[in-house]
């Protein structure tokens, strides 16, 4: 499984010594939205933070579309309101798709 490579991967370069960058975390979410890993994923945002990296706006994109995927569309809600409220550089892309991930379950929810 790719998702789990790529947190090993991770890990042994905190082991080595390197901090990741935010590209190296990028690789780490998106294996993890692939991986329907969504929970993985946002501990890799929190990480990053934790480790003075800055998430930019691959790194939230990869986190809302995890959490869309594996039909937790709240928690990509909350990304994006956390992204507002710390000011990082999201784009239009990341705001989209939160706005899209809100409405496709607004409307399952309504169909129910």
């Amino acid at each position: 499984m790719q998702w789990q490579r790529a947190l090993a991967l991770l890990s042994e370069m905190w082991v080595a010594k390197l901090v990741p960058d935010a590209t190296s975390y990028n690789a780490g979410i998106s294996a993890c939205d692939r991986g329907m890993q969504w929970q993985r994923a946002l501990s890799l945002l929190s990480e990053m933070w934790e480790a003075r990296v800055m998430p930019d706006s691959i790194s939230f994109s990869a986190g809302i579309r995890a959490c869309d995927r594996a039909g937790h569309g709240q928690q990509a809600i909350w990304w994006l309101t956390a992204t507002r409220e710390a000011k990082f550089g999201c784009n239009d892309a990341s705001f989209s798709d939160a706005i899209i991930t809100a409405m496709r379950r607004s409307m399952l929810s309504r169909s129910s």
